[in-house]
């Protein structure tokens, strides 16, 4: 980061060693482990936030719903990574990771 780093945040288990960063250069960042060549791996997403980034949350990995049924629990699925961040320009942004590539979902 160009930036003090503000905020931090470890994701959910089912994702593996993963923290997001928040940044007073705007920026957000995730810093995940890749196990088979035992490095982390940095992506930072560039302009997430006008001014600065504030804060960095991560939302919960199962659908809600999903853990409980009535045919007595079972295998429930990974949802998509999410992450909300905010920012010095009075924004909450919601973050989805597709296809290797962050993207907001809303603002």
């Amino acid at each position: 980061h160009d930036g003090s780093v503000n905020a931090l945040a470890w994701a959910p288990h089912e994702y593996g060693a993963v923290l997001a960063c928040a940044s007073s250069d705007g920026t957000f960042s995730t810093i995940t482990y890749d196990a088979a060549s035992a490095q982390w791996v940095v992506e930072k997403v560039p302009h997430a936030h006008a001014i600065g980034c504030t804060g960095v949350s991560w939302a919960p990995s199962a659908m809600p719903g999903s853990l409980v049924s009535a045919g007595g629990g079972g295998d429930h699925a990974v949802s998509p990574q999410r992450l909300c961040t905010s920012g010095c320009d009075n924004a909450i942004k919601v973050w989805r990771r597709d296809a290797g590539q962050w993207t907001c979902e809303a603002t």
